[in-house]
């Protein structure tokens, strides 16, 4: 079971502040976002234990280790399990991981605990940012329960997935996540991670259901529609999506509009 402390969607208002205050990280995108409000979003402590799930080259758990005396892990293996170069960046990640001593770098995937040399009830704090959403549909149930089995009774999750407009794509994909918003918690379970990343809403009802939350919070404002009425929400520049079509050579982007979900959940102790 877990506690919800804060289920909301990244900001213009908290992004200026983050700016203002010279907040670690803070830049006009999402990921920048995402790194301020992963450390505003609680007092960090020295000696807490942190993962942070598919880090790749990110400077966040770094700073955590330098910062705030945390002991810091990371896991990503850089899509090198399943030969995905993309993830490497056209970088070595084996070079950075060797640069990068003050971090324990774990080159695997989550999903199976048996085949992780993850230590289970660990960490303090498990963490992520513009990661998420990356794992495929069959993987995110057992994604979830992995990251609860390795996150210590009492401890905390803060995690930040970044999910596309479906308004973007049309009236036809809008109207279809208004009906998933109002029907997706009685969907079949075989359904619920297909539809899981439609919108906000329906991936709070998923991780409730592999979770268990104390309650599921109202979600005000993350109605799909509301979403698209709404100014304040953050929004990934147009800017970064063209760096990603160049230096990614992702050329099927064709909708750029994204929006962060943020979870901070605590386990119950």
């Amino acid at each position: 079971m877990h506690k919800v402390k804060e289920v909301s969607l990244a900001d213009t208002a908290r992004l200026f502040d983050y700016l203002q205050c010279g907040v670690f990280g803070a830049k006009f995108k999402l990921k920048g976002f995402e790194y301020a409000w992963t450390i505003r979003a609680r007092e960090w402590k020295p000696g807490e234990r942190v993962l942070d799930v598919g880090a790749g080259y990110s400077a966040l758990p770094s700073y955590l280790a330098d910062t705030f005396g945390c002991e810091v892990w990371a896991v990503d293996d850089f899509g090198m399990s399943a030969q995905q170069d993309f993830w490497k960046r056209a970088r070595d990640p084996h070079k950075f991981v060797e640069q990068t001593q003050q971090v324990k770098y774990i080159l695997e995937r989550l999903g199976d605990p048996d085949e992780s040399s993850l230590p289970l009830e660990y960490f303090d704090v498990i963490c992520s940012s513009s990661a998420l959403e990356h794992v495929p549909d069959q993987a995110i149930q057992s994604v979830w329960r992995h990251m609860d089995l390795l996150l210590k009774p009492g401890g905390e999750m803060l995690h930040a997935i970044d999910l596309k407009f479906q308004g973007d794509r049309g009236f036809s994909y809008l109207l279809l996540a208004g009906i998933l918003d109002l029907f997706y918690r009685w969907f079949p379970s075989k359904w619920k991670s297909r539809y899981a990343r439609a919108t906000p809403r329906c991936y709070v009802y998923m991780i409730a259901d592999i979770l268990g939350f104390d309650k599921v919070p109202s979600m005000h404002g993350m109605n799909s529609i509301e979403m698209v009425l709404d100014p304040e929400i953050l929004i990934e520049p147009p800017e970064t999506t063209y760096n990603r079509i160049i230096k990614d050579n992702a050329i099927d982007i064709r909708y750029h509009r994204t929006a962060a979900l943020l979870l901070h959940l605590i386990k119950a102790s």
